[in-house]
């Protein structure tokens, strides 16, 4: 019994070390969820621009007031 699980163990083994076909490992762009389809699609970062608020005090006739302005960046 004992010579047995020694062979099922080293078969087991064995075919976790064989090379994985590059179609079955999923090399390409798409990855597949459940029904629906993701595409990973690369996007030049550079030219995304946001919008983002910047807020300052300042004293104006002797008060302190906070002075908000929109502010545009890239990403």
């Amino acid at each position: 019994m004992k010579i047995l699980a020694l062979m099922a163990a080293g078969l087991l083994g064995a075919a976790a070390l064989t090379p994985v076909p590059a179609a079955a490992a999923g090399a390409g762009q798409r990855v597949v969820h459940e029904r629906t389809e993701t595409r990973h699609v690369t996007h030049n970062r550079r030219d995304r621009w946001r919008w983002k608020t910047v807020c300052r005090t300042k004293w104006r006739n002797h008060h302190r007031t906070r002075v908000c302005t929109k502010v545009r960046y890239r990403r």
